[in-house]
């Protein structure tokens, strides 16, 4: 469905927030149970300065009802160009550290961008949530006064890690449970001696279940890496974490702004950009609310959605970015829920072309519960970043996998997360981390004869091209290229910067190469196996064909069992060229596996 935004009248937006719980100076949203630690609440607004016309020497003109200065702590001057913000219009300090602007008829935050000089403030007492915004309520006639301090970093954080994370999709206190005792801490363990780490969950953090969200918090606010550095979990907003509680109009538009505002009683904004080194980051909410329809979980309800951007979310990343100075020689990471790859939604296309004046541009991308890598080549985003590489598309596998029921996602691959490398301006490196597993753990390799479960409900295999699930009523797609030969998984890769090989282990000599299996020819037959025979499941979100990541070679023999001594090689060349990982596998994973591989 496809919208553009309302401009409605102040009375309006004031009579929303009141009936919707919008964040209010001291009426926190109420959330079920209460919050800890709601949003930080700007005091009663003050006086300007001096006169009452002027911060700080700057005249605040005459119509603009949001105003205030950023300073520093290191010497409480102003400071200048930081970029400020309430969603919907961008401006900048000027040399006293002032900004000023007219609120918009929605406004309920006011928060700036933080600067690639300066630390990211986090909450006191959650030293891993990001404190960049406060909520404030516009008054007729007055100015809002709204002043942040800034610390400066030591030196420029020239190489950094950024960690994305897909879809915890908590909607019970045992999944809160798993994702601190088993996301967070392998996190803690991997960064353990890792500074400048900086997270970014890509929405559906809870799963239609507004009671998870202040113990989803907690699990994030104390993210513990070096000794003196604690990860900023910044936050994307799902279609899931929009509260579904509220009313359901005929205003789409007005529905959104509803749904958001338990979400930004704990988190912030929606729409929000920092900086890091020479890379911009941006964050948005693709999500478009429509209709309401009943949900088995705690709210009750969830919404149908469509995605896209409003032109109102537009026109604010085009001011958002024109702030960024010399995008040519700056990457840019964008993240969202949905993925744009393969979409023609509400200006998807025209925040692709933005993101291209950029050296580098990586879209960081959630929602779908496996991993897919996208390279814009030969789509409407065609053109090159500015620096030369093509936009590229990353769309990560769910912390959650297939929402807790075992240790895998729909298709397979481990519950885990992504681990980024940044230098400069450029994305160096990235790695898919299992939960759990070894960073070198990226493949699994089958038989393809193999036939599972054979005298269980539902026997599978990878080669037969439909299997019907009993009275389930749909079908497992295995490929007939499959049939007798090694079949491999991986679980992060594209379909250009890799390549698997089966080599004699003992001699080093190539035996030949592995052929990719087409996209969306086949789905995973040992999981599907696993999940319907095994762990009960019914419905076909856990067999479908999917983006692929399988590949075959077949024997001399045509019967992988006979063959000993051989080795699998993934090699992923990185983007530019400067990194080359190559990850081996030489054991077959079998039916008996499946309860500690899945």
């Amino acid at each position: 469905m496809k919208r553009t935004s309302l401009v409605l009248l102040i009375s309006l937006s004031a009579a929303v927030i009141s009936a919707c719980g919008g964040v209010e100076p001291d009426k926190p949203v109420p959330v079920d149970p209460t919050p800890s630690d709601p949003v930080p609440v700007d005091p009663t607004p003050q006086e300007p300065e001096e006169d009452g016309n002027t911060i700080a020497g700057t005249l605040i003109l005459a119509g603009n009802d949001l105003a205030g200065r950023i300073t520093s702590t290191a010497d409480g001057n102003g400071i200048a160009g930081v970029t400020v913000t309430d969603g919907y219009t961008c401006v900048q300090t000027d040399a006293n550290g002032v900004y000023q602007f007219k609120s918009n008829a929605r406004t309920r935050l006011v928060y700036y961008s933080t600067p690639a000089d300066y630390r990211i403030e986090t909450e006191p007492d959650h030293p891993s949530i990001p404190l960049f915004y406060k909520a404030i309520t516009p008054e007729s006639g007055k100015v809002v006064r709204t002043d942040f301090a800034l610390t400066p970093l030591a030196e420029k954080e020239t190489t950094w890690t950024f960690i994305g994370i897909g879809d915890p999709q908590c909607s019970k206190t045992a999944e809160v449970k798993r994702y601190t005792d088993e996301t967070m801490a392998d996190i803690r363990t991997t960064l353990a001696g890792t500074s400048h780490v900086y997270a970014m969950t890509l929405g559906d953090i809870i799963y239609d279940s507004c009671d998870m969200w202040p113990s989803m918090r907690d699990a994030m606010s104390d993210v513990g890496a070096a000794p003196g550095w604690h990860i900023p979990f910044f936050q994307t907003i799902g279609n899931h974490d929009h509260d579904a509680r509220v009313s359901d109009t005929s205003d789409d538009d007005a529905d959104d702004y509803a749904a958001t505002a338990t979400y930004i009683q704990q988190f912030g904004p929606t729409d929000y950009s920092f900086n890091r080194g020479d890379v911009h980051i941006v964050v948005m909410d693709n999500i478009l609310v429509q209709t309401q329809k009943t949900s088995s979980k705690s709210n009750g309800r969830t919404w149908s959605h469509d995605s896209g951007f409003t032109d109102t979310q537009f026109e604010w990343l085009k001011q958002d970015l024109a702030a960024v100075p010399d995008q040519g020689s700056k990457m840019v990471i964008f993240c969202a829920h949905k993925p744009f790859c393969n979409a023609d939604e509400q200006h998807f296309y025209d925040v692709l072309s933005l993101l291209q004046q950029f050296k580098e541009a990586h879209l960081m991308i959630g929602h779908t519960h496996l991993t897919r890598n996208y390279i814009y080549s030969s789509s409407k985003a065609n053109r090159p970043c500015a620096g030369g590489l093509s936009l590229y598309e990353h769309v990560h596998g769910a912390a959650c996998g297939a929402w807790w029921a075992c240790n895998s996602t729909t298709t397979g691959e481990p519950n885990g997360y992504t681990i980024y490398t940044v230098e400069g301006a450029h994305m160096r490196d990235w790695q898919f981390k299992g939960t759990g597993k070894d960073i070198g753990y990226q493949l699994r390799i089958f038989d393809g004869n193999e036939v599972y479960y054979d005298a269980g409900k539902y026997p599978l295999n990878w080669y037969t091209p439909s299997q019907p699930v009993g009275s389930l009523g749909f079908s497992i797609i295995g490929n007939k290229n499959n049939k007798g030969c090694f079949v491999a998984q991986t679980f992060n890769e594209d379909n250009t910067f890799w390549t698997l090989e089966m080599y004699d282990k003992a001699t080093g000599t190539k035996l030949g190469d592995f052929t990719r299996i087409t996209n969306g020819s086949c789905a995973n037959a040992a999981m599907s196996s696993y999940y319907y025979n095994v762990l009960g499941k019914t419905t076909d979100s856990f067999g479908k064909k999917t983006v692929s990541h399988y590949w075959y070679f077949k024997p001399a023999s045509g019967n992988p069992s006979d063959l000993t001594g051989w080795e699998a090689r993934l090699t992923h060349r990185l983007p530019g060229g400067d990194v080359t990982h190559t990850y081996t596998c030489s054991t077959l994973t079998r039916q008996q596996d499946f309860p500690d591989t899945f």
